[in-house]
Order: structure tokens, then sequence, then C-alpha cells
């Protein structure tokens, strides 16, 4: 239900037992509408007097007043004073700070540029690996070939070495040959002259 303040007529929750906008006491009559509450009247009356009496005490009192402004007035200005030497220590905090941060940004930047050498220098690395992993490749390639052709020429060494023994030993055959040749000739030559004296020595004693 919603209860109308009946001095300043808005609307407040059923919740409330003050007016939320003018402070009023809300009390529900029958009809459910917020009416003042007797005591508020009671209250002001005695907030009025209260005020009254205040107000006269002030004049009662005036030099001390005047001295209490004075010091609240030399207070206020001592604050103000302190207020200005900590917004000026403020703004010279804060002047060192941004000329720190911006010191921190420069750092950064160069930390990236740094950052991003050295990225350039992995990417090269990298390349460099890869390229090295291929000359490798293509280095184990040649090694297999010229160990094929190291065992090639080992077979062809032992061939040629066998060809050189057996070559050796067609020379002492040669030889022996030519020897043997040489003493068939000289039999051969004692033959005929053998011959020739055996013809003299028939046609000797035919002759007789």
């Amino acid at each position: 239900m919603i209860h109308i303040c009946n001095s300043c007529g808005k609307k407040n929750s059923e919740d409330n037992s003050f007016c939320a906008y003018c402070g009023h006491t809300l009390i529900l009559d029958k009809e459910g509408r917020a009416k003042e509450n007797g005591g508020s009247s009671k209250i002001l009356a005695v907030f009025i007097v209260a005020l009254l009496i205040g107000y006269g005490s002030v004049w009662v009192y005036h030099p001390y007043v005047e001295s209490v402004r004075d010091e609240s007035v030399g207070l206020a200005n001592r604050m103000n004073a302190d207020n200005l030497l900590t917004i000026s220590n403020l703004e010279n905090q804060l002047a060192t700070n941004t000329d720190e941060f911006n010191q921190l940004l420069l750092e950064q930047q160069s930390l990236q540029e740094q950052i991003s050498a050295l990225e350039a220098n992995q990417q090269l690395i990298e390349k460099s690996n890869e390229d090295l992993l291929y000359d490798k490749n293509k280095l184990m390639g040649e090694k297999r070939i010229l160990e094929k052709q190291v065992n090639d020429a080992g077979e062809w060494n032992t061939s040629l070495n066998e060809q050189v023994v057996a070559y050796k030993e067609y020379e002492q055959y040669y030889d022996l040959y030519n020897n043997l040749q040489v003493e068939y000739d000289e039999l051969e030559t004692i033959v005929l002259a053998l011959y020739v004296e055996l013809e003299v020595c028939a046609a000797g004693v035919v002759s007789r």
C-alpha cells in the first residue's frame, strides 16, 4: 500500500515510518492515508524554542563567538594553506611519477625492440639450423656415395692386386719358358752339330 505524506504530498512505501522526502512522521489513518503524528508538532515547537534560546545566547556571548569565529577562520586558513601545500606536493609527486612513467614507457619500448630483435635472430638461427640440417643430410648422402666408391675401389684394388700377382706368376712362367727355349735351341744346335758329324763319319765310312 502506498502512503502519501500529508506534509509534502509525496508517495512513500508502506514500509516507511518517515517521509523519504521531507522527514515527517507518517501515521496511517483508517483509509490508509498518511497523517502527521501529533507528537511531531510538539517536537517542532520545542525545536523552535531551543533555536530562539540559542540565538539569544549568541548575542549574550558575542565576544566568545567572535573569538571562536576568529579561531575558526585561522584554522580554516591554516587548513587551506596545508591543503595548498599538500596539493603542491601532490602535483610535484604527480610530475615525478609522470616522468618515471614516461621513463618506464621508454624502457618498455626499448625492451620490446630488443625482444623483436631477439625474435628476428631466433628466426635466423632456426633458418640457419634448417640450412645446416639440409647441408648435413646432403653431406651424409655424399659420404655414403664416397663410402661406396671406396668399397668399389677396394674391390677393384683387390682385383688389381690379384691381377698383379697373376702377372708376376706369368712373368715367372715366361722367364722359365724363355730359359727352356734357350736350352732347347742350344740342344738343337748340339744335335745338329752331332748330326753333321754323324753324316761326315758316315760318308767317310762309305768311301773306304
